[in-house]
């Protein structure tokens, strides 16, 4: 059983109900006289009418479609899931408001879509029957996904030796000197320097190991001992040494 719970309170709103068979289902437009400032050229009110509850997927074309028995559009926008239909005259909008409510058919066979993509996958599809049909398109199996990849890679391969063969005939050709360009090879050079190595064995030197002073504590300890003895020895040495020097001089001023 339907409910005719919201299209009571629509009613009661000021609104008129319209349904529209949508694929399988029944979609409900509710619209009335568009009741805005009377100073907007854009939407005039003696000749506009507002539908609310529009479909997402809808376009100006489905409205004008929709609407276009009651008389001459001047211009349709869309807006939020509403829309504003401008009638070229003010007997066209009156023709609306006077539509009975028997189910209407939105169909997908219009003039210009507004969506490409939906147009060219599911063209003749409408409701919940095109949504399905695009996320399949959208979110193919893993199978799929994988030849696709394989492919592309394929073409990419495909390229990348097309470009190198261009390259090394570019390279072939001489300039308008007459000179040919003359590049390293690095593979050569690479089995060169292998070719050394197994001859010749590893010539790098291996890094001598390092070996840490004074990495315990007691090592620390014996080091600074070890230091204070050189100084008292080398004191001692030293005044003897002066000592020596004022015996040995021979002026003595006192």
């Amino acid at each position: 059983m339907a409910d005719t719970k919201a299209p009571l309170l629509a009613v009661q709103a000021g609104f008129h109900v319209l349904p529209v068979s949508v694929g399988t289902a029944t979609h409900t437009l509710l619209f009335k006289r568009h009741s805005g400032s009377t100073d907007d050229d854009e939407h005039p009110t003696d000749r506009t009418l507002f539908v609310a509850n529009v479909p997402v997927d809808a376009s100006e074309a489905h409205v004008r479609r929709l609407f276009r028995r009651c008389g001459p559009i001047a211009s349709v926008s869309l807006s939020r899931r509403a829309a504003h239909v401008v009638f070229e005259d003010p007997e066209s909008l009156l023709r609306a408001e006077q539509m009975r409510s028997r189910r209407r058919v939105w169909s997908a066979e219009v003039d210009d879509a507004a969506d490409t993509q939906s147009a060219a996958i599911a063209p003749h599809l409408i409701g919940l029957e095109k949504w399905i049909k695009l996320f399949v398109h959208n979110h193919p199996p893993l199978a799929t996904l994988q030849q696709q990849a394989n492919e592309y890679m394929r073409q990419y391969d495909h390229l990348q030796n097309e470009r190198q063969k261009e390259l090394a005939r570019r390279r072939a050709e001489p300039d308008e000197d007459g000179f040919i360009l003359v590049g390293a090879h690095k593979q050569a050079k690479k089995a060169d320097d292998s070719k050394d190595e197994t001859e010749g064995g590893n010539r790098k030197k291996k890094p001598k190991k390092i070996e840490h002073v004074d990495f315990y504590r007691f090592q620390m300890r014996e080091s600074k001992r070890n230091q204070l003895v050189e100084l008292r020895n080398k004191f001692e040495e030293d005044k003897k040494r002066i000592e020596k020097l004022k015996a040995t001089r021979k002026f003595k001023p006192y």
